[in-house]
């Protein structure tokens, strides 16, 4: 794998397809990408689902009808968003933070089933490079780019 650090100065250059984020509340690069995606993320996160009526599954059950009801997305899952021109990368992918290695092994699975692109990471806050590195499934000397952004917005 290759593996490149990016600073601040960077961050927002092309040269990856997908981008990969923390939630909100675990990056200050998570929410400066929500605002250039006009909020998306947030609209998603807060957006209530609607249920069935509850009368409605009455009938159902009462009548022993079949019927599937919509598929409940669990309340954490992955965001995939396509940012259409308001930044640099083909794919934002946002995945909660809950452990190092959860979100580490999380990337890498949603990474395999894109297919591996060239992709960017935002760091979470308290996670460096070198943890990272030593978390990421694949230790093979693979060709493929992954970028890496501190979660500081330091400049260099």
């Amino acid at each position: 794998m290759i593996l490149q650090q990016l600073y601040s100065s960077a961050s927002f250059s092309p040269g990856a397809n997908l981008w990969v984020i923390p939630d909100l509340a675990q990056s200050y690069w998570s929410n400066k990408i929500n605002w250039y995606l006009n909020f998306q993320i947030s609209r998603l996160i807060n957006h209530k689902k609607k249920t069935t009526p509850k009368k409605l599954e009455k009938i159902i059950q009462d009548n022993k009808m079949e019927f599937q009801f919509h598929h409940q997305v669990p309340e954490q899952s992955p965001v995939l968003i396509s940012p259409n021109h308001q930044l640099p990368c083909g794919q934002v992918l946002m995945l909660y933070f809950e452990s190092e290695t959860q979100w580490i092994n999380s990337i890498y699975k949603e990474w395999i089933h894109l297919k591996t692109p060239d992709t960017r990471i935002f760091l979470p806050k308290n996670l460096d490079e070198k943890t990272f590195r030593e978390l990421w499934p694949d230790k093979t000397d693979s060709d493929y780019l992954i970028t890496i952004v501190p979660a500081t917005s330091t400049s260099h």
